[in-house]
């Protein structure tokens, strides 16, 4: 296969940092595998749950197999590159790596592609995507020659989501809300939304999903016994989009499901669980798709928030509306369209 189709994944998912890296990064290598027959690599530094999600797609995994202790950012992503003979580098994490680095790659012919990232290395980027996030105008570009994308267009979505926000969805007699709280949950925010949930008479039906890094089954276990409302419980989702397409709300961490559910036209409020990801929220707030419950995370300011929602359909309805106009998902389609212009000059 030609070196122009060969693209080089390098990003990380742990229980940590949780999985929203990897999802994207799979949605995009989806859509440039079968929609442009391109050769696939990934490069991972740290996170099983990641490496086995790429694994269960069926994509060559580049791993760190030394002490860790001694992991170097840029002799593991020279090597990545060289065993993996791209000439396109996607990198979506959000450790830091020397300029000088990326430079001489981009001397070797190899296009950078930075997909939304305050890190320095952003700067190297042929081509850097963001969503339309205030922080983005704060940063410092001096010496970026690349090309910066900034808008709700730019959005990677898997392909999932972009078929069912289209279809026409049957009324329900209940209202039924959606928690999901990313791949790991590291803050255990599905527990404090269970608590809240609880505190309503409001008559709905809950669902909420688990990812696959979550590492809270005792404490959940514990907290079902006592709750008086009745939780449907799903664990590792194959069909996220429709699941998400039964819902009338949802409480959600902010992260890629953010972009998910907007797409698919769902009123939501989102926890955060840094003051990056509560910035960031604002612009879904200010295109009319969310409500920011910030970093604040008390339980009684939670079950109001949902309360107010449950009660005010015109406003869901206005942000179900919203959702789906300002986000199509076909952002893979247009990034892939940028790098192509590099690579044909």
């Amino acid at each position: 296969m030609s070196r122009v189709n060969s693209i080089l994944f390098r990003c990380d998912g742990a229980e940590d940092i949780g999985l929203g890296h990897i999802v994207r990064c799979l949605a995009l290598a989806e859509e440039l595998q079968v929609g442009y027959d391109c050769r696939i690599t990934f490069a991972v530094h740290r996170g099983k749950p990641g490496i086995d999600m790429i694994k269960d797609k069926g994509y060559p995994v580049i791993t760190v197999i030394n002490n860790l202790d001694f992991f170097n950012q840029e002799e593991f992503l020279k090597n990545a590159v060289q065993e993996s003979g791209c000439n396109v580098v996607i990198m979506d994490f959000r450790e830091n790596i020397s300029l000088d680095f990326l430079h001489s790659l981009r001397k070797q012919g190899i296009i950078l592609v930075d997909i939304d990232d305050p890190q320095e290395k952003r700067l190297a980027a042929d081509l850097a995507f963001y969503p339309p996030v205030p922080q983005v105008e704060r940063m410092d570009w001096s010496g970026f020659q690349g090309q910066l994308m900034v808008g709700w267009e730019w959005v990677i979505l898997r392909k999932e989501f972009i078929t069912m926000a289209n279809q026409q969805q049957i009324p329900k007699e209940r209202l039924h809300l959606l928690v999901t709280m990313g791949g790991s949950d590291p803050a255990g925010f599905t527990l404090t939304v269970i608590e809240a949930l609880d505190l309503l008479e409001v008559d709905f039906d809950t669902t909420v999903v688990l990812g696959a890094a979550f590492s809270w089954e005792k404490e959940l276990k514990s907290l079902l016994v006592r709750t008086k409302r009745k939780f449907r419980i799903l664990r590792s989702v194959e069909n996220m989009a429709g699941v998400m397409a039964q819902a009338d709300l949802a409480i959600a961490s902010f992260g890629m499901t953010a972009y998910e559910l907007a797409c698919m036209g769902v009123p939501a409020l989102y926890m955060c669980l840094t003051d990056d990801h509560a910035e960031s929220c604002q612009a879904f707030v200010d295109a009319g798709i969310a409500v920011n419950l910030g970093r604040d995370h008390s339980i009684k300011k939670i079950a109001n928030q949902i309360s107010l929602l449950l009660w005010d359909g015109k406003y869901r309805d206005g942000m179900k509306a919203n959702g789906k106009k300002v986000i199509d998902g076909y952002g893979a389609q247009r990034i892939w369209a940028e790098i192509n212009k590099i690579l044909i000059t």
